[in-house]
């Protein structure tokens, strides 16, 4: 997958994980549910997770799945 994702809004967001860019994993609590963990665990949790964000522009939350190259956008919608 790309290294950028483009949002609804059309803000171009650079998703690599480790510029600062401010993505966070979204961790299955199974994959986290060892008495101890070691640090190839870790790098599998880092590989095998989804990362999410919210846009800066517009306040979506994006989802990337790096494992399915998918993206998902949950916008809030007042009713």
């Amino acid at each position: 997958m790309s290294s950028w994702v483009i949002c609804l809004c059309g803000e171009k967001i650079n998703k690599n994980l480790f510029a600062g860019s401010g993505w966070s994993l979204v961790v299955p609590e199974e994959v986290i549910d060892n008495e101890t963990v070691t640090e190839s665990d870790i790098q599998q949790i880092i590989v095998q997770s989804k990362t999410e964000k919210v846009c800066p522009s517009c306040g979506c939350l994006i989802v990337v799945n790096d494992q399915s190259d998918t993206v998902q956008f949950f916008k809030e919608q007042v009713v």
